[in-house]
């Protein structure tokens, strides 16, 4: 393999790790909520990602970047996503831990959004209504389960 090959190889199919309490929250949020992912990187990349990690099977419906789609957070994953699952903004709920690409992507549409965030990274935009949680495990008593 060239060097850029191998780059690439380890790229998408190097070990992934979940965040801290990631399949236990998802796993508590299944049976209560529908849940949907929105992966910004083409199937081929990602699905080999969710394999290792056995959690596709929590989602109801898995969205990936086509060959002719923006990245986000241009509106079109989020309008893609709301289509196939039935859902509307309103009745949808965006979990993300990129500022730019996941909570302002969600706001374009104007689905509710909760930033996952690095406490080093929290902001006062009072802008987007936004709540903050500092790990993936609050998302369970946030939403009462």
């Amino acid at each position: 393999m060239k060097p850029g090959e191998v780059y690439s190889h380890r790229h998408r199919y190097g070990q992934v790790a979940s965040l801290d309490g990631a399949e236990k929250t998802l796993t508590a949020l299944t049976g209560r909520y529908e849940l949907d992912l929105i992966m910004n990187a083409k199937e081929a990349v990602q699905q080999p990602k969710l394999d290792q990690l056995g959690i596709s099977s929590l989602f109801e419906t898995i969205v990936y970047i086509g060959y002719d789609t923006e990245y986000k957070p241009h509106p079109e994953l989020f309008q893609q996503a709301l289509r196939v699952s039935g859902a509307s903004p309103d009745e949808a709920l965006y979990v993300g831990d990129d500022f730019e690409s996941d909570i302002c992507g969600a706001d374009a549409v104007r689905i509710d959004a909760v930033w996952v965030f690095d406490e080093t990274l929290s902001t006062d935009d009072e802008t987007l209504p936004v709540i903050q949680i500092g790990s993936i495990a609050e998302l369970s008593s946030l939403l009462g389960t």
